[in-house]
């Protein structure tokens, strides 16, 4: 598996599809191994959405230990990093 880390630029912020359907497949076309979907959710927290790229399908499947991080994002993948999801929202 890569764990290169790669930036797709974007302009403004994308529809629902784009970001489940066309912005994927981009990253799995480049061969980003990891990747993480942000969004807000229902209760205003933010949500970090985690994939990984399976080697066999090159399709993302959610992450088998945290699949959806709530106020903190933890993780190994593409390299190890902790972040407060809730201090976030406070700027």
């Amino acid at each position: 598996m890569r764990t290169e880390w790669s930036w797709f630029a974007r302009g403004p912020p994308g529809s629902r599809h784009d970001d489940r359907i066309l912005t994927p497949a981009l990253f799995a076309d480049a061969k980003v191994a990891c990747y993480w979907r942000v969004e807000l959710d229902r209760d205003n927290r933010l949500a970090v959405h985690e994939y990984w790229q399976h080697a066999e399908t090159r399709t993302y499947i959610p992450a088998p230990m945290h699949p959806v991080h709530h106020d903190k994002l933890s993780t190994e993948l593409p390299f190890p990093v902790e972040i407060d999801l809730a201090a976030l929202l406070e700027f």
